[in-house]
């Protein structure tokens, strides 16, 4: 736990994930904007929620509130994050069931071989795609917000040579062309080493830090 986090502190946000790459990503972009996040792991917290929203939006918001009964502070803004893969020939599958896409929870290296099995064949732009996010932020007495950000590109033929980051199993195989790189290359960089070029998720966050810089 993070020494004053008994403390009511408007910066201090409360990201309800144990998904260490998604972690990284948030922790490195919210320091930019003055804002602390705060991770299960730093609260002892650990719990399983059940995503079986049919949306992104559904998912993110069932993660801010059964985070909300377990901490059970009125004053902490919690924001919860879910994402997925559309591919375009394949009716935009897997979608908001990426995770769970041949029926069952998935390893990042079966999601990841199964989408370059499912896209055996296809050449060009039948391999584009795209990477979404949707974030829910949330405190007590107040509505929920959702912020979204997608990434367009396409589907690399093989797996990217770059180490995979635990948590972001499509990484290493979607090409960015707008920087002509894959987006596991492109996570690995600091904002100012790709020119302020954002993730899917580091979109959707800058909407959600500049809008808690406005009213916190």
């Amino acid at each position: 736990m993070t020494n004053n986090f008994s403390k009511p502190n408007p910066k201090q946000i409360f990201f309800s994930t144990s998904n260490q790459g998604k972690l990284n990503e948030v922790k490195k972009l919210a320091s930019k904007y003055g804002i602390e996040i705060i991770s299960p792991a730093d609260l002892g917290i650990e719990i399983d929620v059940v995503e079986d929203g049919v949306t992104f939006k559904e998912n993110a918001a069932k993660k801010v509130e059964s985070y909300q009964k377990e901490i059970g502070r009125s004053d902490l803004y919690i924001i919860g994050d879910d994402s997925g893969l559309e591919i375009s020939i394949l009716d935009n599958k897997p979608g908001v069931f990426s995770r769970r896409w041949a029926g069952y929870e998935m390893t990042d290296e079966e999601l990841r071989d199964y989408c370059l099995d499912q896209m055996k064949g296809m050449k060009g732009d039948d391999r584009r795609a795209v990477m979404k996010t949707t974030i829910a932020l949330g405190k007590s007495g107040e509505d929920m917000i959702y912020f979204d950000g997608e990434l367009r590109g396409l589907i690399l033929e093989k797996l990217d040579d770059a180490a995979s980051v635990s948590g972001l199993a499509f990484s290493p195989i979607f090409y960015v062309p707008d920087v002509s790189e894959s987006l596991i290359n492109l996570q690995a960089k600091t904002l100012e080493e790709r020119n302020g070029f954002m993730t899917h998720r580091e979109r959707a966050l800058a909407k959600l830090f500049e809008y808690l810089n406005q009213v916190v």
